[in-house]
């Protein structure tokens, strides 16, 4: 078993860095540090919404900040929620839009992850990661097993099993 290891805040600091790198495998970047290169940075991934759509800002990202990175060879998303705007209430998502239903999520996902391949290459593997459940109204479809399978038999994904989110999920939904 090899463990992965996200480059966060934390990494500013070259001393902590140092001791993370020395205590795990393989290194994931992130939106949020992506300024920062590490050796055996392998995996990056980013907090875009696929089944929401892909926007310019986000293309964008993408051509400036991964296209560039050719060490990085598996990229994985997320689907976190079910609409495109939302209102956060003690970090739970609330539905402030329609909820996009289930072939359109699927449809949304399978253009974004067209558009990314178009910037990125078909030699790089991607994914998307299952995320948490909450009761809430906005978490129902992008977290269910039917879109989940859909987006990765259809589009030949890899999922990016977040075992925390997986807990939530299974708590919430008894």
């Amino acid at each position: 078993m090899k463990l992965l290891t996200p480059i966060s805040h934390l990494f500013n600091d070259i001393r902590k860095a140092e001791e993370i790198i020395n205590n795990t495998d393989f290194l994931e970047a992130r939106e949020r540090t992506c300024e920062l290169f590490f050796s055996d940075t392998t995996h990056y991934h980013i907090d875009f919404d696929l089944n929401i759509g892909i926007s310019e800002k986000q293309i964008q990202f993408l051509i400036d900040h991964v296209k560039p990175r050719e060490e990085i060879q598996i990229i994985t998303f997320q689907a976190a929620r079910d609409c495109e705007k939302i209102h956060i209430k003690e970090g739970i998502y609330y539905p402030k839009s329609e909820i996009i239903p289930l072939k359109e999520q699927i449809n949304n996902t399978k253009i974004s992850l067209k558009k990314i391949k178009d910037i990125l290459g078909n030699d790089r593997s991607l994914g998307i990661e299952n995320n948490n459940y909450y009761p809430s109204g906005a978490y129902n479809i992008c977290t269910s097993l039917e879109y989940l399978q859909e987006i990765i038999n259809q589009n030949n994904c890899h999922l990016l099993f977040d075992i925390a989110h997986a807990l939530v999920t299974c708590a919430n939904k008894n």
